[in-house]
């Protein structure tokens, strides 16, 4: 929360039992918890500000298997908090196992230990929002890394590291990996960083270009430029790892673009073609735009009309993205009626699609109606265009052993199933990763895509035999505080099939038959040993039965307010009823703790057996391309529909796209991301580029010099994971370290080893390609002087400042959490 607001005019205080019944109503994404306190005069009050305070961890703990590390958290602490309690935190919050050999220190100008003062506030230390603490961890041969105290009350002095330009990290401010990773590939591109920290860049801003953004996208990439690389040698770091934060750089964009004012993860891409077209319009030479009409095709040779088209660009775009980064395409569209249209387009990114398989690889996890036989993990190919889902039938069933009409498919998302889970009458609609189950029958002569209703079945008479219903495992708690009911349910393990008969099956026999089908559960747990450790015991059946909806979180037939959980299923000799519908579900409420039951945990992979096919097919849908056969696809002919004007009506036409001519720095983006039967995929396919010597003489159609089309990659962008999340990383060649590559991952830097560049780079990771023609002169775009710096400073005053933005710091970020033990109340903005 900004300092300064005032209660009743920009917030209103709410007790946590207020507020809670609000969100539920109505809710809120703006919620600020806030705790009262006892200050000093022993007064309680409402802690509206709690201090924020960067903690930082010396040495940085290595998380194990991602080597992810952890070396400094921005964390909220009540003032009134001591020492002890602070360190406690942190640890945890660190992930240090242990306060053991931990030391404290408080960091303004000079370090402080606080080990001394393990029971006083932070208020009485006089610790303030802004300082740094540091957690300070002794080695295992007892060396603290800050040197042992004197047992004197002096301070300790900061020790201080010399800072190499270019070798900085840049700080994770939360989910903005996509956004360091393109910054590190900009500051990498040596010609544009020298142009920035020499202010040459003050000679081009443009404040009145109506596209731009009055020159503060180019002054504050500035500003990052010069934190990155800073040129005055007495500047010093407290750290011997460099790293900037750019929160201010971050917002700024923000405000100027939505899609990045948040803290969701987004496209690296996305991202740097925003700002290389922000920089470029604030730094537009061209300050009056001429119209500048292009002409028709009609029969004129391709050089002049790609001239005619460069001119007409270059009258309203002249800049050093332009000059570094732009290019152009040929465009050739030919209709069935004889019509021919040529253009030549600009581009700064080119932008290959990677080629689509013909085979589509589904993977199926089977789970056998014998609980004990561990689910079958295998991979199944099926053809993208004709494919159908008794196609997929057929292929589950041979290589699980069980018969088509004992097969149940479905998919599951958060857990539990839903209403659209069995439903599958277009092959189109199935996943890439399904769950399939083993079932006792299915309903007589009913389509093996339909396993919900007989009224989508076909018009046929049916005798339903066998009733299929899916169950979930679920552990009802109580809480303490509550609003209308103390019990709230969670889920575990995976939910299954259960499989009865239709005819003279009682609810006695539906508990019996669960019992004896989850019998695998409640064996007792035995040491490593093999002697027993513990033995459950209980009286009757361990569970009860509800009726559920299908996320297993209230009650299908009661209305709201009662806020039932699900229905009990009594134990009778009545024949079960019509109670199951494609909205409910059996939840199985288990009176057992979890810690005494096996069940299956989804987050480990040893619950499963994986069968040779997946790697099989893993290896076939993922073979190698090189990256000359991603540019022919993109060179392929495509047909269209276009509507024409002379025709008047719609006609075949034939569309192709060529590459003209490269720019000095060319960014070769591999669009692993496409969109494909109403649903976003990532390819993981290799695709095979080389780090030097790369010759684009065949892509281009024009007539260069050939030692014009040699290039050499000197950064690129990764990214690792599945779409929508994943994480972001580059690779690049300090200036500092010639022709040596390092890694960028966020506040790390590291060397790669020179027998490692072709493994760590030429990988199924590789996003974003930079490469730089080598026998390009950067010299040529500087041979200007830069400006002095009165001049700097007197056109740094004619960039207006920008309209004050909203606070953009990260809602889910701890600092926004303050962990005081008195009593809690929230704030509504």
């Amino acid at each position: 929360m900004k300092n300064g607001l005032e209660e009743g005019t920009d917030f209103v205080v709410l007790p946590i039992t207020v507020w809670s019944p609000l969100v539920l109503w109505y809710g809120s994404n703006q919620e600020f918890r806030r705790s009262a306190i006892k200050n000093l005069d022993e007064e309680l009050e409402i802690e509206l500000f709690p201090l924020q305070i960067v903690v930082k961890l010396e040495p940085a703990i290595v998380l194990q298997p991602s080597r992810k590390k952890v070396d400094s958290a921005e964390l909220s602490f009540s003032r009134i908090l001591t020492v002890k309690e602070v360190k406690r935190k942190c640890c945890m919050d660190l992930m240090v196992r242990t306060m053991n050999k931990i030391r404290l220190w408080h960091v303004r100008n000079v370090a402080v230990c606080l080990e001394d003062d393990l029971d006083l506030s932070l208020e009485e230390l006089n610790v303030q929002s802004g300082d740094t603490l540091v957690l300070e961890r002794q080695s295992r041969q007892g060396i603290w890394p800050r040197g042992e105290l004197n047992g004197d009350d002096e301070p300790k002095i900061i020790e201080e590291f010399d800072i190499v330009p270019g070798m900085a990290g840049l700080k994770n401010l939360g989910n903005t990996c996509f956004m360091n990773s393109g910054l590190q590939c900009l500051s990498n591109t040596d010609i544009l960083t020298e142009y920035f920290s020499t202010k040459r860049w003050c000679v081009d801003v443009n404040t009145e270009n109506p596209l731009g953004f009055s020159g503060n996208v180019a002054k504050e990439y500035n500003r990052l430029i010069d934190a990155l690389w800073p040129l005055d040698p007495d500047f010093k770091s407290n750290s011997p790892r460099y790293v900037v934060e750019p929160r201010k750089f971050k917002s700024m964009i923000g405000m100027w673009n939505q899609d990045f004012g948040g803290f969701r993860q987004q496209d690296s891409q996305e991202f740097l073609g925003f700002l290389l077209d922000g920089l470029h319009e604030d730094l537009n030479r061209v300050k009056d735009k001429p119209f500048t009409p292009n002409p028709d095709f009609d029969g004129q040779p391709d050089e002049e009309l790609a001239q005619i088209y460069w001119e007409n660009y270059l009258k309203r775009n002249q800049s050093i993205i332009q000059e570094l980064f732009a290019g152009q395409l040929r465009s050739t569209r030919e209709s069935d009626c004889g019509k021919k249209s040529v253009t030549f387009d600009p581009y700064t990114f080119l932008s290959l699609p990677l080629p689509m398989d013909d085979e589509r690889g589904i993977e199926i996890i089977f789970f056998y109606l014998d609980q004990t036989i561990k689910p079958q993990k295998f991979s199944i190919l099926i053809d993208r265009e004709e494919g159908t889902t008794e196609e997929l039938y057929e292929k589950i069933s041979e290589y699980s052993g069980v018969k088509v009409d004992h097969i149940y498919l479905a998919s599951m998302d958060h857990g539990y199933f839903d209403h659209k889970s069995f439903i599958f009458d277009e092959f189109k609609t199935v996943r890439d990763c399904m769950n399939a189950y083993e079932v006792r029958g299915k309903s007589e002569e009913m389509n093996i895509t339909d396993h919900t209703s007989e009224e989508e079945a076909p018009k046929k008479k049916r005798k339903r035999v066998y009733c299929n219903v899916s169950a979930l495992h679920r552990k009802i708690s109580t809480t303490k505080i509550y609003i209308f009911t103390p019990y709230s349910t969670s889920l575990f393990s995976c939910p299954f099939i259960l499989s009865y008969k239709r005819k003279n099956t009682t609810y006695r026999d539906l508990y019996d038959q669960i019992h004896e089908q989850l019998q695998w559960m409640l064996e007792p747990k035995k040491d490593l040993n093999g002697n027993i450790r513990r033995k459950i015991e209980y009286k009757g059946y361990p569970f009860k039965l509800s009726v559920t909806t299908m996320d297993g979180t209230c009650c299908p037939y009661c209305p709201w307010y009662k806020f039932c959980t699900g229905c009990e299923i009594e134990i009778s000799d009545e024949v079960v009823g019509n109670e199951f519908d494609h909205e409910s579900t059996i939840a199985i409420d288990w009176k057992i703790d979890l810690k005494d039951l096996h069940y299956i945990r989804t987050e480990s992979r040893s619950w499963y057996e994986q069968h040779p096919s997946i790697e099989e097919h893993w290896n076939k849908l993922n073979k190698p391309i090189p990256l000359d056969r991603v540019v022919s696809w993109f060179n392929q002919e495509e047909d269209m529909e276009v509507y024409c004007g002379t025709c008047e009506k719609d006609e075949h036409n034939i569309k192709k796209m060529d590459l003209w001519n490269t720019p000095p720095i060319l960014i070769v983006h591999l669009k692993r991301f496409q969109f494909y039967n109403n649903r976003w995929k990532k390819s993981n396919r290799l695709v095979e580029f080389p780090l030097e010597g790369l010759d684009v003489t065949d892509w281009i159609i024009s007539e260069t010099e050939e030692e014009d089309n040699i290039y050499d990659l000197y950064a690129c962008v990764n990214h690792y994971g599945r779409l929508g999340g994943g994480h972001y990383t580059a690779f690049g060649i300090p200036k500092a370290h010639p022709g040596e590559w390092h890694c960028f991952d966020d506040s790390r830097v590291t060397p790669i080893p020179e027998d490692k560049y072709e493994e760590e780079i030429v990988s199924p990771a590789g996003y974003l390609l930079f490469y730089r023609r080598r026998n390009f002169d950067p010299q040529n775009l500087l041979s200007f002087d830069p400006p002095t710096e009165q001049e700097v400073s007197a056109i740094l005053k004619t960039i207006p400042e920008p309209p004050e933005g909203e606070d953009l710091r990260n809602p889910n970020a701890p600092a926004n959490n303050s962990n005081n033990k008195s009593t809690c109340s929230k704030m509504l903005t």
